[in-house]
């Protein structure tokens, strides 16, 4: 009965995961984004380059859940995957806060700030009922009202309708018909008799809730049910996820954005270009956490190639000790038609001295970086003697 009891009056707690930041193994900070947004500065950045995070400040709107392209922050209560999988279970429903109390239907956020260009797609991409306007944008209406009556209201009121505005501009510039439209008006939520509660939590469900029986049921239920539960994403699997989501978009609205010449947000897409010559320490393909750069070697040669449509413009590759790697703007053309770009290529072969393969730009070599270094310390000793 306890576990039930703690899920109920838990509310909104919020984990951090500091191996899942970017800036986790980074030379220097790479993602600052979730700082910048947190409208309580709950979130500072230490002389590790790590994220301190003081709960007693947070508001646990989710701004850094959405601010974050990796899913390094999410709520224990609620998962940013379980809200995209009640989209796809109730494709035609609406979106409300649950500030808007009125109204238990739908899809529950925590706050309009928990809201991000991905989740936004892929709410899109599989709501096929959404009206569109006369230059055919799918509207997304999001009902504000409970903002000037929500208890953080002097924290979160204007970054909500900030934080929209920013969704719109990045559609807007991506070229992605979408349309996002604020309301004060909350009469038509309640025509809507079909719309089910994806939270399964209405104000008859939460009444039950309260009732010795139903935490006993609880427990039989979640013991039953525990062997079926949805794996919670690993590490690599949150480094992709939202790059999946927002990939959704580019495929659903690919003819609007062929067409547009603007150059992506460069805080999220990018083009990785050589400017110098290549060692292949791999260091680059270690560090890249969607693996938007790999190694692939052939009989004769290796190559470095670049998957545009991986890459979450982190900039982590920038690191390279040899100052090979150029990170550079891409347009929305390119993002969609190159699957793969050539980097850089080099000759392969075998050291006559260890039997291990080496690569090189071409120029005679026999020999790897290990072994060269050996005889040269041999040569030196001799040369002692």
């Amino acid at each position: 009965m306890s576990t039930a009891i703690s899920k109920w009056i838990e509310g909104h707690s919020m984990d951090l995961s500091l191996v899942q930041c970017l800036n986790k193994q980074s030379r220097s900070v790479v993602c600052d984004k979730c700082i910048g947004g947190c409208p309580t500065n709950a979130l500072q950045l230490n002389n590790k380059s790590e994220i301190d995070f003081l709960k007693e400040q947070c508001l646990y709107c989710g701004k850094c859940v959405s601010d974050c392209s990796v899913l390094a922050f999410d709520f224990i209560s609620k998962p940013y995957t379980k809200t995209i999988k009640q989209m796809t279970a109730y494709p035609n429903s609406s979106i409300t806060c649950e500030q808007f109390e009125k109204y238990q239907k739908g899809i529950k956020v925590p706050c309009y700030l928990h809201l991000d260009t991905a989740m936004l797609i892929h709410y899109v991409t599989v709501n096929r009922k959404l009206p569109t306007d006369h230059q055919n944008n799918m509207i997304v209406e999001l009902y504000i009202g409970s903002c000037e009556s929500c208890p953080q209201n002097k924290h979160i009121y204007i970054s909500v309708q900030d934080h929209l505005t920013q969704i719109q501009e990045w559609f807007d510039q991506v070229g992605m018909a979408i349309k996002i439209v604020v309301s004060l008006d909350d009469k038509h939520y309640f025509s809507k008799i079909d719309e089910e509660a994806a939270d399964g939590i209405t104000r008859r469900t939460l009444l039950k809730s309260l009732a010795f029986n139903f935490f006993k049921r609880t427990e039989e239920q979640e013991i039953e049910t525990k062997d079926t539960a949805p794996e919670q994403l690993n590490v690599k699997g949150k480094f992709k996820y939202k790059r999946e989501l927002i990939n959704q978009g580019f495929t659903l609205f690919q003819d609007q954005v062929e067409n547009n010449c603007n150059v992506l947000p460069h805080s999220d897409f990018a083009m990785v270009k050589k400017k110098e010559p290549c060692t292949h320490c791999r260091i680059c393909e270690k560090i890249c956490p969607t693996k938007a750069l790999i190694w692939e070697d052939n009989n004769s040669n290796s190559t470095l190639n670049f998957f545009p449509q991986k890459c979450i413009a982190c900039r982590r590759c920038e690191s390279c000790p040899m100052g090979s790697i150029s990170v550079l703007p891409i347009s929305a053309y390119d993002y969609i038609h190159t699957n793969k770009q050539q980097i850089a290529e080099l000759i392969t072969g075998r050291c006559i001295d260890c039997g291990d393969s080496i690569r090189s730009l071409g120029d005679t070599q026999d020999l790897c970086p290990i072994c060269i270094k050996k005889r040269e310390i041999a040569q030196s000793l001799f040369d002692r003697l």
